[in-house]
């Protein structure tokens, strides 16, 4: 997964793609021998932080992307 640099303007598409991993790396089933949930959750966090929320993505087009992969409830 490319990540987004600080010096371009991110599109949907490329933030769609990156929340789609961070959706993946969260829900991904099973848990891999000797993976707790905790586990699962901070390796996720570390993607977001590390791909998503340091890329100085703008709101609006965060929020398009959260709404078209959020997973339904």
């Amino acid at each position: 997964m490319e990540k987004i640099t600080s010096n371009e303007e991110p599109s949907l598409n490329s933030v769609v793609r990156l929340l789609s991993e961070y959706f993946w790396l969260l829900n991904q089933q099973p848990l891999d021998a000797g993976e707790t949930w905790e586990d699962r959750q901070i390796s996720a966090g570390h993607f977001y932080k590390d791909n998503i929320a340091d890329a100085n993505i703008p709101h609006d087009v965060l929020a398009k992307a959260f709404y078209l992969v959020s997973p339904e409830e």
